[in-house]
């Protein structure tokens, strides 16, 4: 499990990767050793590449700001369309 919970913390997926920008530095992380995402307060800034490379990968992403739960993204199937 991966959490964003400082205000000005950036996710992001480059090179195959995710990148967790903190005040500490960046933390590479490979989509393997990810099981979640947790954004945990409001502030933090998580690129569109990084959600749809989470869906991918089968990675859940949750959105807790204030700490109490207010969503889940979950991954569109892929046999699912619109006609």
């Amino acid at each position: 499990m991966k959490w964003v919970d400082e205000w000005g913390e950036r996710l992001y997926f480059r090179r195959g990767v995710f990148v967790l920008v903190k005040k500490e530095g960046k933390v590479e992380i490979p989509p393997p050793q990810v099981d979640s995402i947790v954004v945990a307060v409001p502030g933090v800034a998580v690129s569109a590449k990084a959600l749809v490379k989470a869906a991918e990968f089968g990675i859940d992403v949750v959105l807790m700001p204030g700490w109490r739960p207010a969503a889940r993204l979950v991954p569109a199937a892929r046999q699912w369309s619109c006609g």
